[in-house]
């Protein structure tokens, strides 16, 4: 068991940054960054919230969001003795982010309205107001904006480390910033936008409508097996004059099975879908 008593900073220093570039890998599978820079309103950042999941996505919010108050880094030694009884002194650089958290408000109804997610900071007095984390554990930048019909709060003491920043009452999440952020809040649809469905033990109104599908295939398989399809051979030669109609109506299908497609939809595979291909909106359904 390492001891925190043997960690020692090379000369004994800290060094502060104002900006940092996270990279990530956006919906399309293209290499983006974000530059967070502090003190700016491009200073907040979003992580995996490790409580979200299968069972818990109608209560949790995926994410979990925070202001980054500062950029460190630090030259670190470990003067004790390693695991193995030897010794290592050489020195290791180890980047961390100074960061204090929003709290989400209404964390499971504002997906399924489409109302933007609304946000507050993180009561300072609070112990887990303020955190330290790993750069590599940030996904990307997020843009948030305030809400400013609630005012701001009251002014904060004066730090050394933190200059004098705004502090409003409520905040809410620009998700249609760009088209990255935008799939990131639909199931299934983020890096490489791969479409796939909630888990059924996570909708039980979604399997069984699954279930049901899967049973009227299996009776018209069971049909056709006893006979109720169509009889072999047909009577005379056909003189290929209905030709031209059979590939009409052949068309015809192919346009309905594309509206009853789209009419399967739900508004938020529609609004993915014209976000991803165009040309193809609600107002026209």
């Amino acid at each position: 068991m390492y001891s925190w008593v043997s960690v020692v900073l090379h000369d004994n220093s800290l060094y502060s940054h104002q900006l940092i570039r996270i990279k990530y890998t956006s919906y399309d599978i293209q290499r983006e960054e974000s530059v967070i820079h502090i003190g700016t309103p491009q200073c907040n950042v979003m992580l995996l919230n490790q409580a979200y999941s299968a069972r818990s996505w109608d209560t949790e919010h995926p994410y979990v969001y925070a202001k980054v108050l500062g950029i460190f880094h630090a030259n670190v030694l470990y003067v004790g003795t390693l695991s193995d009884g030897t010794r290592c002194l050489d020195s290791h650089r180890i980047d961390l982010l100074w960061v204090h958290w929003y709290n989400i408000l209404q964390a499971g109804e504002s997906r399924e309205t489409f109302q933007l997610d609304r946000l507050t900071l993180e009561p300072l007095d609070s112990g887990s107001a303020l955190d330290f984390l790993d750069p590599k554990d940030v996904i990307r930048g997020v843009h948030i904006v305030p809400r400013f019909s609630q005012g701001k709060n009251p002014p904060v003491p004066k730090s050394r480390w933190v200059g004098k920043q705004d502090s409003w009452k409520a905040y809410h999440i620009s998700r249609f910033a760009d088209r990255d952020l935008f799939m990131r809040y639909l199931y299934g649809m983020s890096v490489g936008h791969f479409i796939s469905s909630i888990p059924p033990d996570a909708c039980p109104e979604r399997e069984g409508e699954e279930r049901e599908s899967r049973n009227h295939g299996r009776d018209q398989d069971e049909q056709v097996e006893n006979g109720g399809g169509e009889e072999e051979g047909y009577e005379g030669e056909d003189d290929g004059e209905g030709d031209g109609d059979e590939n009409q109506d052949d068309e015809d299908e192919g346009f309905e099975d594309e509206d009853n497609f789209l009419d399967d939809m739900t508004d938020r595979e529609l609004y993915a879908n014209e976000e991803m291909y165009g040309g193809i909106g609600l107002s026209d359904y």
